[in-house]
């Protein structure tokens, strides 16, 4: 029995095999498995999702993994392309905040794990766009690992440029992008909050010490227990 999903923005739907559905996410379990509606229709439409999000959980659902945005955008810069468009940039990290977001939702600690491997590659080795930031503070739920690694990338990038910069592309060289997030009510609570005891282990540490070699278990905070 296949079964369409889609955004509840619209969109182009996916017709998926129940089987699969049911496998991979508790949530569509209770809406296939249950008395339901979407369980008699074969339907279901997942709320406050974006397009994006729900083309890459149905690859996902196919394939058990998703594209590999974070070596696209490698790939852009080797070319020559140093300084790769922050559209660019935005246009690869939004489907991944995206769809880590919808796997919070649908209990799916394997799609959110792959999702912020590749959201922390990306923003190891370009600066982090202002509307990522915005749709992954607002749309993940306050203290969880997505909400938690942007409001570090801020503080990093936001701190590093004040303070002459540490070599690390997530700088931001004013203050126009740390307004617009104050803007968005609890923001600045969040950002400035750990700061007192904090300040001087983020400015004494860099990107790869943060993502690479031995740092697992500082990566690990980030992730999903599966």
């Amino acid at each position: 029995m296949l079964i369409t999903v889609e955004a509840e923005e619209g969109g182009r739907p996916f017709k998926i095999p129940k089987t699969t559905l049911c496998s991979i996410s508790k949530y569509f379990r209770a809406a296939l498995e249950g008395s339901f509606e979407e369980s008699a229709n074969k339907h279901i439409r997942l709320p406050g999702t974006h397009p994006d999000a729900v083309e890459m959980f149905a690859y996902w659902a196919c394939l058990r993994e998703l594209p590999n945005f974070s070596d696209e955008l490698v790939g852009l810069k080797n070319l020559g392309d140093d300084d790769v468009d922050e559209e660019v940039v935005s246009r690869y990290l939004l489907p991944l905040v995206r769809v880590w977001i919808l796997g919070d939702m649908l209990f799916m600690p394997q799609l959110q794990n792959a999702a912020m491997d590749q959201i922390m590659s990306i923003v190891l080795d370009f600066k982090l766009p202002l509307d990522v930031a915005i749709a992954g503070y607002v749309g993940a739920p306050k203290g969880s690992q997505l909400s938690e690694l942007l409001l570090w990338v801020v503080r990093y990038a936001y701190f590093g440029a004040l303070e002459g910069g540490l070599g690390c592309p997530t700088e931001w060289s004013n203050n126009s992008e740390l307004e617009e997030l104050a803007k968005i009510p609890g923001f600045l609570a969040d950002f400035l909050t750990p700061l007192a005891k904090r300040y001087a282990p983020i400015m004494e540490t860099v990107c790869d010490e943060m993502f690479k070699g031995e740092s697992d278990d500082t990566k690990d905070r980030f992730m999903v227990p599966e």
